[in-house]
């Protein structure tokens, strides 16, 4: 049973070793690392407590899922680059389809 971000509760976490406060704080996070780090499978406890204390120091969540989307490629996080951001991807954009113009 999913838990409800605000019902209190009414709904338990999904995952036994985590509190509904703790879960409320972070469900987004464990939301994008469902997806994005585990392709939807649902993460072992060792796996996610590990995951859930580097966010709780502060770490990128994108370090911790390991990659970025960026212009359609994944790009390696693994090595603590800089990590892509949305507004360089659009500027990027933007020079790429000027550029084809010039051209």
């Amino acid at each position: 049973m999913p838990c409800i971000v605000g019902e209190g509760d009414r709904h338990p976490p999904p995952f036994e070793f985590m509190n509904n406060k703790e879960y409320s704080k972070y469900s987004k996070q464990i939301a994008w690392l469902i997806r994005d780090k585990y392709h939807g499978q649902k993460p072992t406890a060792t796996k996610l407590n590990s995951d859930l204390a580097r966010l709780k120091k502060g770490e990128p969540i994108d370090y911790v899922i390991g990659w970025k989307e960026f212009l359609g490629c994944h790009i390696d996080l693994s090595k603590k680059p800089l990590i892509p951001r949305e507004e360089t991807e659009y500027w990027t954009e933007i020079a790429i389809f000027k550029l084809k113009a010039v051209t």
